[in-house]
């Protein structure tokens, strides 16, 4: 080889490693002043630096790659390749922007499936400017216009380029770093600081993995069911083997917690409503301390409330499909997002079996997430949302987010007035307590000690009015002489950190009580003889069957709940957090365990004597340690394994004596579990 073509050589190495490190030089900008910001100086955060740093080149160095393919393979797009790869260097360069926003404001990373909520971006614009997003616009000109110079400033050298050279294997070295990192560092420090297109590849390889492990789990469904999420006290039927949860339910028995005085065939309305970020550590009957729930502690003074309940998960959607279905939501995808049409059997089914309407109000924006199409497509007859409610009140203040709760409240009242004729099944949603907690303008915020940090404050002022406007409901339906018509089931839909561990400040990290831990409320005036407080561990699945037993409805379901109506013991009550670090726990009298997936660390807490879970007793105690690991590890297999099957609901239409004849209770699998 003369000396000529060595030189040309050598240029052209030159060339592609100065295009690969100018393309990866926002990647490398974002490691070095936000994914690796406040990390302590140890030898796995310097290993990151280089590891992290490979990752960058080798994001550069696919999309070179990819454009010496497309150029060699599809000569006929070589007029359009400039502005092919522009466009796709932009949209990688701006989902690296706004990765960088997500994790310098709440520490995680732009995940896959936050990219469905493009067509409710909107609702998102109020959030945004809460976290000075504005601050990122010069960064995003920058991360634009660089890809546009690059590419028009070595074009020529991208054009020399063929599939043979020591530069591809060069950049496939890149790649294995990179990969060593991804799989060997600690799992945390590699969720912080990997490249987060690199991160969503290796994800969707362990998918890829996963699934195919999947296929070969040959696992009897029903044996997992047996196992952890058998129904306490509940007399039932299994009408196919090959739909583990799908039961008919007719009866309950047991001794009972509670009593509700409800007469034969007496059709009270009953109303769901759902709090927005409503956490139990806030409330005054439950140990809250700056007195801002007056009117919930009053009403818990007159009915049953229950004081160790937990959300199933950490988003609204998620509530959702575990309070009105009894069963978790797929751990990988919201429900309402995803799968409008999913096979859920639940509450509205049954209520209008027994006669009911079934109806939804929300005064947010009701296509977010695909609501009112979920809702439509599974039992509700009427669904109205913000706009619906602004045509009755067309000056009330809005946000991005929706409408004040005071006007949910007057507007679901006077909805109720003119629908009493028949009974009512209505679901109510709040907003106001949503992040960035903007209190309307005509209100004054409660008094809090000024030691509390701003975010705090905010909190708790739009926490207050939530209360306030729970006050404003409960006052109108008296008014209007419904509120004895009715039986009110009051609940947060989930908890919101405010700085307790890790000064954390987003729901969608951990599995702490402050994240899922909420108060439900059942109120019923002039019906309860005698209020109490419940302190058994219960969770949104519970409350399935809490209604059927209450109202002894019979019927189809997949609950796998128990009635919270009859004792139970030593139940298990599930939650999980499918996130940033994909966080599944259960509590089990008062231990609660948390595993975390991505990293493989367990958590064991003794809430009686620790109840800020401070103090990880797994250690000191391994078999219950152990225990809850296998339990918890079924729940995500099963639940994995129920929505890839789409062995949920059958498609076949079994009548109740259909479940009696054809019983599959009595396989030996679960033989043992089902009351007869």
């Amino acid at each position: 080889m003369t000396s000529i073509e060595n030189d040309s050589i050598l240029v052209s190495m030159i060339a592609v490693w100065t295009f690969l490190f100018l393309l990866a030089f926002p990647s490398l900008c974002v490691r070095f002043t936000i994914l690796h910001r406040k990390l302590p100086l140890r030898f796995s955060v310097l290993l990151s630096y280089l590891t992290g740093a490979c990752q960058d080149l080798f994001v550069a160095f696919e999309q070179l790659l990819l454009f010496v393919a497309f150029k060699t393979l599809f000569p006929f797009l070589n007029p359009y390749l400039f502005w092919i790869f522009i466009v796709l260097a932009s949209i990688l360069q701006l989902h690296i922007l706004f990765d960088a926003f997500l994790h310098r404001n709440s520490a995680i990373r732009m995940e896959i499936s936050f990219l469905s909520f493009i067509d409710d971006a909107r609702c998102f614009w109020d959030s945004a400017k809460e976290k000075k997003i504005w601050r990122f616009l010069p960064g995003a000109f920058v991360f634009l216009a660089l890809p546009v110079l690059v590419y028009w400033g070595y074009w020529n050298h991208l054009e020399a380029l063929s599939l043979r050279g020591g530069w591809i294997q060069d950049g496939l070295i890149l790649g294995i770093i990179g990969t060593l990192g991804f799989l060997l560092l600690p799992k945390k420090l590699a969720y912080a600081t990997d490249h987060i297109v690199f991160q969503h590849q290796m994800w969707f390889l362990q998918k890829l993995y996963r699934f195919f492990k999947r296929k070969k789990d040959r696992t009897d469904l029903r044996f997992l069911v047996r196992e952890s999420f058998t129904p306490q006290n509940e007399k039932r039927s299994y009408p196919s083997s090959e739909y583990p949860l799908y039961k008919h339910t007719y009866g309950f028995s047991g001794e009972k917690t509670f009593n509700l005085k409800l007469e034969n065939g007496e059709k009270p309305h009953v109303i769901f409503l759902f709090l927005e970020s409503f956490r139990s550590k806030n409330v005054g009957c439950l140990g809250g301390e700056h007195g801002v729930t007056p009117h919930f502690d009053r009403l818990a003074s007159e009915g049953i409330l229950f004081s160790d309940f937990y959300a199933n998960s950490v988003r609204t959607s998620r509530s959702v499909v575990a309070s009105l279905f009894g069963v978790p939501s797929d751990v990988d995808a919201s429900e309402q997002a995803v799968r409008v049409d999913a096979p859920l059997v639940g509450i509205p089914d049954l209520m209008k079996s027994a006669g009911y309407k079934a109806s939804y109000i929300h005064n947010g924006p009701i296509h977010f997430e695909n609501q009112d199409v979920f809702f439509q497509n599974h039992g509700y007859e009427t669904v109205l949302g913000r706009e619906d409610i602004l045509h009755k009140f067309p000056k009330a203040n809005t946000t991005s987010w929706g409408l004040p709760d005071e006007y949910l409240m007057q507007y679901s009242a006077q909805w109720l007035k003119k629908h009493d004729k028949d009974p009512q099944f209505l679901t109510l949603f709040t907003i106001t307590n949503h992040h960035p907690w903007n209190l309307p303008s005509h209100c004054e915020p409660p008094s809090l000690p000024a030691e509390l940090n701003a975010t705090y404050r905010k909190y708790l002022s739009t926490f207050h009015y939530s209360d306030a406007s729970l006050g404003l409901f409960v006052d109108l339906l008296e008014e209007q002489g419904l509120l004895e018509k009715s039986i009110l089931f009051i609940l947060g839909d989930h908890g919101y950190p405010m700085g307790e561990h890790d000064s954390n400040y987003f729901e969608q990290r951990y599995l702490y009580d402050e994240n899922i831990r909420v108060p439900l409320l059942i109120y019923a005036k002039g019906r309860i003889a005698e209020p109490k407080v419940i302190s058994s561990p219960a969770s949104q699945l519970d409350l399935v069957p809490t209604v059927m037993d209450l109202f002894k409805l019979h019927g189809f379901n997949h609950s796998i709940g128990s009635s919270l109506l009859r004792k139970t013991k030593d139940r298990r009550v599930f939650f999980h957090n499918p996130y940033v670090f994909r966080n599944f726990g259960c509590r089990i009298n008062h231990y609660k365990f948390i595993y975390t997936r991505l990293s493989q660390e367990v958590e064991l807490y003794d809430l009686e004597d620790d109840p800020e879970e401070r103090r990880n007793i797994a250690r000191e105690n391994r078999m219950l340690a152990r225990e809850c690991l296998h339990h918890v590890k079924d729940y995500e297999r099963l639940f994995h394994r129920i929505y890839a099957e789409k062995s949920l609901v059958p498609t076949e239409t079994y009548t109740p004596e259909d479940a009696r004849s054809l019983d599959y209770s009595s396989d030996p699998f679960l033989a043992s579990s089902t009351e007869r």
